[in-house]
């Protein structure tokens, strides 16, 4: 393991293997989180701290814990932010949460060098949040079973072998939780894919807001 390799290693290697090491406690800590969710929400004490939250600094939150990983690969992230306030009425860390695993998510499944796209917009009486990649896209078959728990593709397992095909499960138990839906889409292998986030806004952030940045959510 890379720990035993410590006592071995040379000074000047000294800040790769912590690094790895960091990566392998964060991958650890973020699965034991999942399984303790989905616990959780088998039990019916998935719990929510609401407050109205503007869900550009949801994104911002998310962005900034994610952008270190994807800097590591040389991925482009692109965003797409109205400039208007869009409220939900939900729990600000579980939101981020359901963010960053997204992002995670496109990140462990693109090629380095990729592109994550991420835009949030609003839609009649609903936001919508999409984040989308040019990654390794998913199988027609695999498709309508995505947010299912333990599902492990074959050439995604072979691409990134890392995970328990619990991540996604996870997201899509948060998004019911606040009162939304959430909704994968792709062409096939190879060919990119993007998942788009649906809730409803908060009542008093509904009148007047323009519908914009919708083209990117087709």
């Amino acid at each position: 393991t890379v720990a035993a390799m410590l006592g071995r290693a040379r000074s000047e290697e000294m800040p790769r293997l912590q690094a790895i090491i960091e990566r392998q406690v964060t991958r650890m800590s973020n699965l034991i989180a999942d399984l303790i969710d989905i616990a959780r929400a088998d039990a019916g004490k998935l719990r929510l701290r609401r407050e109205v939250i503007d869900m550009r600094a949801v994104v911002a939150e998310a962005v900034d814990t994610c952008r270190p990983g994807m800097n590591a690969r040389a991925q482009r992230l692109e965003t797409e932010l109205p400039p208007q306030m869009l409220q939900v009425d939900g729990d600000p860390g579980r939101l981020v949460q359901v963010l960053c695993n997204l992002l995670d998510n496109a990140s462990k499944y693109t090629a380095d060098g990729g592109v994550i796209g991420l835009c949030l917009a609003a839609a009649g009486d609903d936001l919508r949040l999409a984040v989308r990649d040019n990654g390794i896209g998913i199988s027609a078959q695999a498709l309508p079973h995505v947010f299912e728990r333990f599902l492990q593709e074959q050439h995604a397992t072979d691409f990134n072998g890392t995970g328990l095909g619990i991540g996604l499960a996870v997201v899509r138990e948060l998004v019911q939780a606040h009162g939304g839906s959430i909704q994968a889409r792709s062409a096939g292998i190879g060919q990119g894919s993007q998942f788009v986030v649906t809730l409803p806004l908060h009542g008093i952030a509904k009148a007047a807001l323009p519908d914009r940045g919708l083209n990117a959510l087709q």
